[in-house]
C-alpha cells in the first residue's frame, strides 16, 4: 500500500517525472498491480500512459536504464508529463479516499 501513497508523495511536488526519476522498477511495477488491487483504473490510466509517453517498461528495464531514460526526456516529453501530473492532482481526494476504504476493508493487506 506504501507504494500507493508514494505516488501521491512523489508526483505532488515534482510531477510525474520526479516520480520516474525517484521510484525503482521494482517499485514501479508493484504500484501498478497495487492500483488494480484497489481498483484505482483511472489513476493506473494516467501511470501508464506516463510510462508510455516516456517509453518505459518496468517489467523489462533495469533502475540504470530509467535513470538514462529519465534523464535524457525532451522538453516536449515534460511537458505531456506535466500536463498528467495536473490531472492526478485533480483525482486525488477520490483516490485517497478509495485507499482508505480498501485497507479498511482489508486490513490483511496491511504490514508493519
Amino acid at each position: 500500500m506504501t507504494d500507493l501513497a508514494w505516488i501521491d508523495t512523489a508526483v505532488s511536488p515534482n510531477g510525474f517525472e520526479g516520480w520516474l526519476d525517484m521510484t525503482p522498477v521494482a517499485q514501479i511495477a508493484s504500484a501498478l498491480a497495487a492500483l488494480d488491487l484497489v481498483g484505482a483504473d483511472d489513476v493506473k490510466a494516467l501511470v501508464t500512459q506516463a510510462l508510455a509517453i516516456v517509453g518505459l517498461d518496468p517489467a523489462t528495464m533495469s533502475d540504470p536504464q530509467r535513470e538514462a531514460l529519465v534523464d535524457s526526456l525532451s522538453p516536449s516529453t515534460r511537458k505531456a508529463l506535466d500536463q498528467l501530473g495536473s490531472a492526478l492532482f485533480d483525482l486525488m481526494d477520490a483516490y485517497m479516499e478509495r485507499i482508505r476504504t480498501f485497507i479498511e476493508a482489508n486490513p490483511d493487506h496491511i504490514h508493519p
